[in-house]
């Protein structure tokens, strides 16, 4: 008998492609062991989305290749950061537009990779914030539609790759079958969903929520412009009040920013979107994701940047602006602040939003006590809103 050992520091999306692998192992007779000094082949999960992270990573590297084993480097420090991967690991690289390659890590699978199904869980209880397994998970698409420019991302998870909208019907029928309550549809980039298959994430939520009427639909990473794209399609299925969870990641109101950040939006008409949301779909929880600290943003920015979110959205998290190199950002002759000054405005921006009674906060790179402190944080809200209170009512708790 052969032995694996997995290790992973990724997004929700590049964990259950993961999970997909560690499926793949199993299903053709391998065990997965918690020591990787007991296992025949090593594999790593990388991530670079965020400096701690990308430093995590090739520590993890660094040390499993201590081992003498066989290492395989998984993920978007393969093609982000080739340079720093090579002083650490000179195995397997398996960039993430490359999964196939994992079948290929086995010379005569019984079974193949591409008839692994798609997963709806993470390998353990770790990769949770809460574990309930009533709540699954399921990626709509890997990779994203944008280049913006400040963001390693899209360097290392390529452009989108959308799955086939009967998979993802069918696999929610199942989860349905199953007793699930919540299905959260996932991926990087999830309102671009079906522009490369000749279709569009509206149409797609809609034959899901025909499905049954007995779960509830979470929505992640729904970036502004698709919608304002969608926007006359999608109000009524975001109505719905099935739709409980609604991701729009906006980083700041400034339409100077956004130009720089190369992410078109206007946020006016996001609020304008979401009132018109909310006088249908009182339970829906709103979040955004705030970038703090980018070049050349000024206080006024910031400020109103806060003042919108905290009206708008029930969930923020902040994101100290991290400079990455290799990214376009660096090639546009911005004056970039230091880290201690990116530092001071998240933690004033975090403190901000705290203030306000019924917001929810939290920042890139807290540990998994605080999350797990905030999923239940989120539910009293949500039950709060199942009984009836309006959407303005803060916590009991606050």
């Amino acid at each position: 008998m052969s032995f694996i050992y997995f290790t992973d520091n990724v997004c929700t999306s590049y964990k259950l492609e993961i999970k997909r692998f560690h499926d793949y192992f199993v299903a053709n007779g391998w065990s997965i062991v918690t020591d990787p000094a007991q296992a025949d082949l090593i594999f790593v999960g990388t991530c670079v989305a965020f400096e701690n992270l990308e430093r995590e990573s090739l520590e993890r590297l660094r040390e499993v290749n201590q081992l003498g084993k066989q290492v395989v480097a998984y993920g978007c420090l393969t093609t982000f950061n080739p340079t720093g991967l090579a002083m650490v690991h000179d195995g397997i690289r398996i960039a993430t537009t490359e999964a196939e390659r994992v079948g290929s890590l086995l010379a005569e699978p019984t079974i193949r990779l591409e008839d692994i199904p798609e997963p709806s869980t993470f390998r353990s209880k770790e990769d949770y914030r809460l574990y309930d397994l009533t709540k699954r998970f399921v990626n709509t698409s890997l990779g994203c539609a944008f280049v913006c420019s400040f963001c390693p991302h899209k360097l290392g998870i390529g452009n989108l790759r959308s799955r086939p909208p009967d998979d993802i019907v069918k696999q929610i029928h199942n989860l349905v079958s199953e007793g699930v309550r919540i299905v959260v549809l996932t991926g990087s980039d999830t309102g671009a969903y079906g522009i490369d298959l000749n279709t569009t994430s509206p149409t797609l939520l809609r034959e899901v929520l025909d499905i049954h009427a007995g779960f509830e639909i979470h929505v992640a990473q729904f970036n502004p412009a698709w919608v304002l794209k969608y926007r006359d399609g999608l109000l009524p299925l975001f109505s719905n009040p099935r739709v409980t969870d609604i991701q729009i990641p906006i980083q700041t109101t400034s339409p100077r920013l956004l130009r720089l950040m190369r992410r078109p939006c206007d946020t006016d008409r996001i609020d304008a979107f979401l009132q018109l949301v909310r006088r249908e779909n009182e339970k829906a929880i709103f979040r955004t994701d705030l970038l703090v600290g980018f070049p050349t943003e000024t206080e006024q920015e910031l400020m109103e940047t806060l003042e919108f979110a905290t009206r708008v959205f029930d969930e923020i998290a902040v994101y100290a602006f991290e400079r990455k190199t290799g990214v376009p950002l660096e090639n546009m002759g911005l004056e970039f602040y230091t880290a201690d000054e990116v530092h001071a405005r998240a933690e004033l921006a975090i403190q901000c939003i705290a203030n306000v009674p019924g917001r929810l906060v939290h920042q890139g790179g807290q540990g998994p006590e605080t999350l797990v402190a905030l999923e239940k944080r989120k539910e009293e809200l949500r039950q709060t809103r199942y009984l009836g209170c309006k959407p303005s009512c803060p916590l009991a708790s606050e």
